[in-house]
């Protein structure tokens, strides 16, 4: 008997299930909050060279719906990485779910501002990374992916710093070929400063952060200090994982998110193990979320000149990162299905709040 073949669509669907929720599902609810929710008053992007343009194009409903496709394509390579960290698809699908309706996305997908594209170059710098320490691309897009990013602000700065310290984690591992992934990293933190250097040096765009003030009394140098421990959470895992959701979202709902990613990425660092091939991903994930600020914070003094504190929204190109390092102890099916259920509900009533409020 000739055996008759299946359709396309379905060979696709059997090998990417979670994609085939997963991408509808971000459509459903980015659509509407692009057309909803980015129609009311329109704040001023605040970062990066873009700033100013994307500010002006948020008011088109078409271009919000246009650029809100971040998402769909983050979660395609979120969905890459999942597979390459062994998960299951209970747990992609529970982290996909986690990136919809996590507040930084729902900001990211009201308002066609340059949050949505850190994320996506958040998850494609860890893509790419990935990928070279594999042997399996060449390091050098990773390299031309943080020159790219820099157009997007200073923040870009710390998906390249996270991507640094896995390939030196790799290294640690592999111990062969250290330096090369060490050098193509640390070249690829670099290459993210080029533009950011030359907006900084030319005066063009907002500046990414806000004056140090210094109150009456206070010593300086210690005042200085308590600011830079601040910003370890203003700009690290908290400021992820505790941003509010839309306006009449109530925090309840979002905040058990948030400790989704912090236990995950606290549990994944302390789990971690060097002959765990998730290692060197929690350990990085871990790390920068307690150098982000601090390093934010002495970049734009060099750049700018002045102590400056780094704006919290530019640690949404972190999310993946912090996503993916929860994912790798996500083992628990029942676990992942209460994660995508509690997503579910808060993306669909982000969405009907916003559809009340308009």
């Amino acid at each position: 008997m000739r055996r008759v073949s299946s359709p396309r669509w379905r060979t696709w669907v059997d090998r990417h299930r979670p994609l085939a929720i997963l991408l509808p599902a971000s459509l459903l609810v980015a659509w509407p909050l692009a057309l909803l929710h980015g129609g009311a008053v329109v704040p001023p992007a605040n970062q990066g060279l873009l700033a100013d343009p994307l500010t002006e194009l948020a008011a088109s409903p078409a271009w919000r719906v246009l650029w809100s496709l971040w998402l769909p394509a983050a979660l395609i390579i979120v969905e890459s990485l999942g597979r390459r960290f062994r998960m299951s698809d209970a747990t992609i699908l529970a982290i996909g779910a986690v990136l919809i309706a996590a507040p930084v996305s729902l900001w990211a997908a009201g308002w066609a501002g340059t949050d949505g594209p850190l994320i996506f170059i958040g998850v494609l710098s860890l893509w790419l990374a990935c990928r070279f320490a594999d042997g399996r691309g060449s390091g050098w897009w990773l390299v031309l992916c943080g020159l790219a990013a820099g157009v997007l602000g200073v923040a870009a700065v710390l998906a390249f710093l996270l991507a640094l310290i896995l390939l030196a984690g790799v290294a640690a591992v592999q111990r062969a070929g250290g330096l090369r992934l060490i050098g193509v990293g640390a070249l690829a933190v670099i290459a993210s400063l080029v533009l950011p250097a030359i907006a900084a040096a030319l005066r063009i765009g907002p500046t990414s952060g806000t004056p140090v003030a210094l109150e009456d009394g206070s010593i300086g140098a210690l005042s200085l200090l308590r600011r830079l421990l601040d910003a370890m959470i203003v700009t690290g895992l908290d400021a992820v994982a505790s941003r509010g959701g839309p306006p009449g979202l109530p925090d309840y709902l979002t905040q058990p998110i948030g400790w989704v990613l912090i236990a995950g990425v606290l549990v994944a660092f302390a789990q971690a193990r060097r002959s765990r091939p998730e290692a060197p991903l929690a350990v990085a994930a871990a790390v920068t979320a307690l150098l982000a600020g601090p390093v934010l914070v002495l970049v734009l003094r060099l750049l700018h000149g002045d102590w400056l504190l780094p704006h919290a929204s530019g640690s949404a190109v972190l999310l993946p990162a912090f996503l993916l390092a929860t994912g790798t102890v996500l083992g628990n099916r029942v676990a992942a299905w209460v994660v995508v259920g509690w997503s579910g509900l808060v993306a669909v009533l982000a969405v009907l709040v916003v559809a009340g409020a308009g």
